[in-house]
């Protein structure tokens, strides 16, 4: 009874979904059709199921820092949204001072007087926006703010492109921190968009985004309680879906629609945005420009000899890479026209992240680095590559600043330092430091970085068990029931082949911040790694599905002819 039991439940399984498939829906179960709609099924619920719980972690009514350099951005976006003034990234002082007076900072001297306790005025959600409304009403705020004055200042070492994110933010939510939640999942409902509409005839793609999704939703997991998605270290998880589609098109070019060519604009807009609040995220555009090089070389080696040069052009700059060329290139000149002259002419400011000085960060974790560099003196953290440049100078040309930082501070703007001449600085140190020993410098990178990396990993995987585990069943249930719907075709398997060697190189790619600065902030790490290791798992069970089939039926015909 119970053999008969197992022959027949598999194929009352397969019967009662064939059958609910056409009753429901009137189409046949390998419609690509059909599948198409499971799969957005999938991502609607995912898409879902990320809202949900960044609403019930309490992450669109708390203020994720660092709260003085959020309050550099914000009031740059609320001096051009509310005063009309387009500073052009830069700030009004006085905005700028209602603000960090006001509560927005880290600062305990701005803090204390207002009562505030770390870190329970973070999740003041009435707080903070009556904060945001009450600068949107100062008085005294004219349209020629001066630096002579005070009046006029700027954003110091970060990344300017978020302040178009709050602007946008303001635009569409009013000035209230929920908006900030909001404005991240339209964005990333934006790039789900495009990429369904692009690939809505190839569902073994859209198997691969929605796999990719999943790692967005248990990177969302794996914060910590006093973390959100608008923290601007996680943005960087907003140019996933938008590398992945321009990706899949670089390498595999299908016809050119106008459609098609609208939604690839959108993606590289949308990453080209994402690059500008978070520097990180230039991962995407590596890999893009990697994978535009070994196109060329490879079209160069099957058509250079055999064919003319007319067919080796139209063979290599296919539309998919003239649209992410153009788009790119077009938007950063656009952005870099939209800036205040200040942040390119004085010494004082820096419109982007400091990049060497997260360099010099991740020496922190090399090994026996104080016995190396005595004159750091324990030193880790922000402050190590400032002792690390110091020393540079004692040793290199015997010049000791009088005081830790008295080298790269300013004299006219105190509150900005000289970054371009700390960059110079630290950069020089690094590099010094690497000549000097580079044995141990590579087994530091590609050894010791990425076993890191790894430990790092799976610690954002165990917060997500320890944390959120019956959100991970959920979601890994509804993607298990929408893929159990899906019959797979040859041209399916393929594409879902296709995708998980695409996952495959961004995962190199996403993990190249780590390897070149520290393991840190890995929120698009994570995600792209888990929705590999899930493509890589399906991608197994699909083709190996007639082999464990096959020895099924071979186990089944073996008892029958036994004895």
């Amino acid at each position: 009874m119970l053999s008969s039991l197992r022959n027949t439940l598999p194929k009352f399984a397969t019967s009662f979904r064939q059958r609910t498939v056409v009753q429901a829906f009137g189409i046949d179960q390998r419609s690509a059709h059909f599948k198409s709609l499971v799969m957005l099924a999938l991502a609607l619920a995912l898409f879902g199921l990320s809202y949900i719980y960044g609403l019930n972690r309490g992450m669109d009514r708390m203020f994720a820092g660092p709260l003085d350099t959020r309050a550099q951005q914000i009031a740059s976006a609320i001096s051009d949204v509310a005063y009309n003034l387009d500073l052009r990234y830069a700030v009004h002082g006085k905005i700028l001072t209602a603000l960090t007076k006001g509560g927005l900072s880290d600062v305990p001297d701005n803090i204390r007087p207002l009562g505030l306790t770390y870190p329970d005025y973070l999740f003041d959600t009435k707080f903070w926006n009556n904060l945001l409304n009450a600068v949107t009403h100062l008085e005294g705020i004219n349209g020629s703010p001066r630096l002579s004055d005070g009046t006029l200042t700027f954003i110091g070492w970060e990344d300017l492109g978020l302040v178009d994110f709050f602007k946008l933010s303001f635009r569409l939510f009013g000035y209230n921190i929920q908006g900030f939640f909001k404005t991240y999942f339209l964005l990333l409902g934006l790039g789900i968009v495009c990429f369904f509409c692009a690939f809505w005839s190839r569902p073994g793609i859209l198997v691969t985004g929605n796999f990719i999704l999943l790692g967005l939703f248990l990177s969302i997991c794996q914060l910590y309680d006093i973390d959100s998605v608008v923290n601007g270290r996680f943005f960087a998880t907003l140019a996933i879906l938008p590398t992945f589609h321009l990706t899949i098109l670089t390498w595999a070019p299908p016809r050119l629609t106008v459609a098609g060519a609208v939604l690839a604009a959108v993606q590289v807009l949308l990453l080209a945005f994402v690059i500008t609040m978070r520097s990180s995220a230039a991962w995407g555009v590596l890999l893009l420009g990697a994978s535009i090089v070994i196109m060329l070389i490879w079209q160069a080696k099957v058509f250079w000899s055999r064919q003319p040069l007319k067919i080796f052009v139209q063979k290599s700059i296919t539309w998919p890479v003239v649209i992410v060329a153009v788009g790119l290139v077009g938007f950063n000149i656009y952005q870099n026209n939209k800036i205040h002259p200040g942040y390119f002419a004085l010494d004082e400011t820096l419109p982007r992240h400091l990049f060497w000085h997260s360099l010099a960060f991740g020496l922190g974790y090399f090994p026996g680095i104080d016995a190396r560099v005595p004159e750091l003196q324990g030193a880790r953290g922000d402050s190590l590559p400032t002792y690390l440049g110091n020393a540079y100078l004692k040793n290199s040309m015997g010049f000791e600043p009088p005081s830790l930082s008295a080298y790269y501070a300013s004299n006219f703007f105190p509150s900005l330092g000289r970054p371009r001449t700390y960059e110079r600085v630290v950069q020089a140190a690094y590099l010094d430091f690497v000549r000097r020993h580079p044995f141990e410098f590579l087994h530091f990178t590609f050894i010791t970085k990425p076993q890191m990396l790894l430990t790092a990993l799976f610690d954002s995987f165990g917060r997500v068990i320890g944390k959120s585990g019956k959100y991970f069943v959920l979601s890994s249930l509804l993607l298990l029931v929408a893929v159990w719907f899906v019959r797979p075709t040859p041209i399916d398997k393929d594409d879902l082949n296709f995708g998980s060697m695409v996952l495959g190189g961004m995962a190199i790619a996403t993990s190249l911040p780590s390897l070149v600065a520290y393991p840190a902030n890995l929120g698009d790490t994570f995600a792209v790694w888990v929705a590999l290791i899930a493509a890589l798992l399906l991608m197994t069970a699909w083709n190996s599905w007639p082999l464990l089939r096959y020895i099924r039926q071979s186990i089944i015909m073996a008892r029958h002819r036994s004895p």
